[in-house]
């Protein structure tokens, strides 16, 4: 096992503490002017970083019998998105990502231990795990991870910290079936996700259980586990290709989950569903996050392929202000023809295709988006607010230099507003990686604390210091 990577992690409570006025209440930086060059770093530090900030190797698909190539079983580790245990004992002790392979399954890596355990693999019900991309914690504090396969199956994992070999994980069909990607929930317990396919659509699924009420020794009370509503956003019915404007959530089935006749089961084929109503196509939207921005819930999704017939291809990420829930609002949150590059001052494809596949969102503890690319190199952009939910310039903050890879999975401790994780998917080497970013000089706990309660994280401030961790 490698030399012991231990840090303080003082956690469990929540952050009341104030913000002097005039503190730093974002990440700031000065923007990278361009890509990285491939192949340029090493491989256990493979991204180029904006000044002061640091990276370190946290774990590997070749550590502790993990799922990979030349193990015996089916496929590459493909590791991909990341999340922390984000409530209850022990909050943020621990980091999960799911494979992306046939087969694979789920990771925990435990950040006092410096270990990392297979907690999933082969196949639940008689099918194997297909492509597992999402992984959420859910807001009753258990572990959702999703299928990015065509009628992919969401799946619920109860007790996350048990011991492997032990964890329970439970098929959830009730909130439709789809290319799963993006899963997010809203003030009101709504799950949003949506149909990675480039004529995918936007889902929503209003459970008849409520989070309130759930029973962690009783699974069926999960709000995953009873019936629900199933609705597809719609903007235009004579136009699935119109992407911004005031839009509907169109049911596609019945309050009670039954179906409604002429439309296929969404339980069964929630894309199949959404055709039939004619739901508006969204480029293959794959990433979703939910953020309260002035008072202002906005669903931020990006769409990886670019606009049919555009030369160079002309990319969006949106967001959809929930404020009407009748009438959200959907606006281009980044537009690459019309989005400011922070390092040139000019719109972001000004001179050449800078801004490419955006793929994963990730939402920093100050409430602002950041946004990964699926590219080789692949960029992590930083977005800077501007008016009614658009964005007024993108930052590129880390560049990935490693040979056939992309950077996947974007998440902020909650722990510490100024370290986050991403992993390193599929490189030429064979080697996915965890990968830790740090800022090598970090604010005060009390200038950004308040920040983090403010948005309902979990885990108190502390100073970045090496000493022994002690978990409540």
């Amino acid at each position: 096992m490698k030399p012991s990577r231990i840090h303080a992690l003082l956690l469990g409570g929540l952050v009341l503490a104030a913000v002097p006025a005039g503190s730093q209440a974002a990440i700031v930086f000065t923007p990278l002017s361009s890509s990285a060059t491939l192949g340029s770093r090493p491989a256990d530090q493979p991204f180029v970083l904006a000044n002061g900030w640091t990276q370190r190797t946290l774990f590997t698909n070749q550590e502790n019998g993990l799922w990979r190539a030349g193990a015996g079983r089916n496929g590459n580790s493909n590791f991909d998105m990341i999340v922390q245990n984000e409530t209850g004992p022990n909050a943020g002790r621990y980091l999960f990502t799911v494979n992306e392979s046939a087969g694979g399954g789920l990771v925990r890596y435990d950040r006092v231990t410096d270990t990392p355990v297979q907690l999933l693999e082969g196949a639940l019900n008689g099918t194997s795990y297909r492509s597992l991309d999402p992984i959420r914690w859910t807001p009753w504090g258990t572990v959702v991870i999703g299928e990015e396969v065509a009628n992919g199956r969401l799946i619920e994992i109860t007790n996350p910290l048990a011991a492997p070999g032990s964890i329970v994980a439970i098929d959830r069909p009730k909130i439709g079936r789809s290319s799963l990607e993006g899963v997010a929930w809203d003030a009101k317990g709504n799950l949003y996700y949506q149909d990675e396919d480039n004529n995918g659509g936007i889902y929503k699924f209003v459970p008849n259980n409520k989070a309130a009420d759930y029973n962690p020794d009783d699974p069926n009370t999960s709000p995953l586990a009873g019936t629900g509503q199933i609705f597809t956003l719609r903007i235009n019915a004579a136009n699935a290709e119109q992407r911004e404007g005031v839009a509907e959530w169109v049911p596609l089935n019945n309050p009670d989950g039954t179906p409604i006749p002429g439309i296929t089961d969404p339980t069964v084929n929630a894309r199949q569903a959404g055709d039939q109503v004619n739901a508006t196509n969204y480029r293959r939207p794959e990433d979703m996050h939910l953020v309260n921005k002035d008072g202002v819930e906005y669903l931020v999704v990006a769409a990886t392929t670019a606009d049919a017939g555009s030369s160079p291809g002309r990319h969006h990420v949106y967001s959809i202000d929930l404020s009407n829930p009748d009438a959200p609002q959907v606006r281009s949150f980044v537009d690459d023809r019309v989005t400011i590059d922070q390092a040139t001052g000019l719109t972001l494809d000004a001179s050449s295709d800078t801004f490419i596949n955006p793929d994963n969102i990730a939402i920093d503890a100050f409430g602002d988006v950041w946004i990964v690319e699926d590219n080789e190199p692949g960029d992590i952009w930083k977005a800077t607010w501007g008016a009614n939910g658009v964005a007024a310039s993108l930052a590129r903050f880390a560049s990935l230099s490693s040979l056939g890879a992309e950077p996947t999975g974007l998440y902020f401790d909650i722990t510490n507003p100024f370290r986050a994780f991403v992993n390193v998917q599929h490189p030429s080497d064979g080697i996915d990686r965890m990968v830790e970013f740090s800022l090598a000089s970090v604010p005060e706990p009390a200038t950004w604390a308040m920040m983090i309660g403010g948005l309902g994280l979990m885990g108190a401030a502390v100073r970045r210091r090496s000493t022994q961790v002690t978990f409540g």
